[in-house]
């Protein structure tokens, strides 16, 4: 063999051991991609709203959520509340929600969500407002919740449901009904 047939079989080796490489890390990123991505599914399980009393508007909100993690990594949520948008005044009100009362009688504020992968976590929220006076109308209630990496998660549970009067038309009802 003369050195002019070992430099193409040389170079062939070569570029196949970096075509290899590349590959296999090509591979490890993409495995590890395809891992973390997974969707965040949520389902409202109940919801029950008040609207308020004496001469005042008051709104309380009281959800079941299931949410879902189909990531095969554990993810959370920072920054929750839950926004409520009136569609004729086009006001939002953002709520901090709290857990109900546990043994111990006390209520806390929910401020954490830690998720499994592949599981299921039932969470109780109640949320309670006093809106504005020109908040009023057929109201969207969602979900807000923040990543650890910033990225807002936004999801929509109930739309155009619930109708809140407006302040006047309520203390209008309320001369009425004590005449």
């Amino acid at each position: 063999m003369s050195t002019q047939e070992l430099d193409p079989q040389l170079m062939a080796a070569i570029v196949g051991g970096a075509i290899g490489i590349a590959g296999s890390v090509i591979a490890i990123i993409a495995e590890s991609f395809i891992r973390s991505t997974g969707r965040i599914i949520t389902n409202l399980n109940y919801y029950r709203s008040w609207s308020g009393s004496n001469h005042h508007l008051e709104l309380k909100i009281q959800l079941s959520l299931d949410i879902y993690n189909s990531s095969e990594l554990p993810k959370s949520f920072r920054d929750i509340s839950i926004e409520v948008k009136s569609h004729k005044s086009k006001k939002t009100i953002r709520l901090t929600p709290y857990t109900p009362e546990d043994a111990s009688g006390k209520i806390k504020t929910l401020e954490i969500i830690n998720l499994p992968p592949k599981e299921i976590k039932n969470i109780d929220l109640l949320c309670t407002a006093f809106p504005l006076p020109d908040f009023y109308g057929k109201i969207s209630i969602y979900f807000v919740a923040k990543y650890p990496n910033g990225f807002r998660f936004k999801k929509q549970l109930i739309s155009s449901v619930i109708e809140v009067p407006k302040l006047e038309e309520k203390v209008d009802l309320l001369r009425l009904s004590h005449k």
